[in-house]
């Protein structure tokens, strides 16, 4: 039966998402709750303090804010975290880091799978970024992964 979580933030929270691993919360005081490992982790992102989504992928997440710019952080062992940068050379990064790729494009939605993520401009565009084992980014050969969106 559904239950009222305590202790989890102070503020009002104005988007969520969750998978088998996490739970993310983020407030409209500009911060983010993650619940990981039985841990909750308050994260405070760079100049932003209006929230409008986050996307919790099994190991990093995704924050975006209501001019469109996209932050990510967390493991980046299939280039998930859009830097552009092979993950041998950023395997992690714990703080928020902005997609730079993207601050030309205004992102209005954002969606993550477990090793991979997928963003929709105010223009229709659909960016993907991340592992492609399967396909999940619509590329081929479906082995690689893509650190750039």
């Amino acid at each position: 039966r559904p239950r009222i979580l305590t202790g989890f933030g102070d503020g009002v929270p104005v988007h969520i998402d969750a998978n088998a691993f996490r739970t993310v919360v983020a407030f409209s005081s500009g911060y983010i709750m993650e619940s990981y490992q039985d841990q909750p982790i308050r994260v405070a992102l760079p100049s932003l303090a209006n929230l409008v989504s986050v996307a919790a992928g099994t190991d990093f997440t995704l924050a975006l804010s209501d001019a469109g710019l996209l932050f990510s952080w967390g493991r980046n062992q299939f280039g998930q975290l859009g830097s552009g940068k092979n993950p041998d050379s950023l395997p992690s990064r714990q703080l928020p880091g902005l997609v730079r790729d993207l601050v030309s494009h205004r992102i209005v939605h954002i969606a993550a799978g477990a090793h991979h993520w997928l963003a929709v401009s105010d223009l229709g565009e659909v960016f993907a970024c991340g592992n492609n084992s399967s396909g999940q980014l619509a590329k081929s050969p479906a082995r690689n992964a893509s650190s750039e969106p």
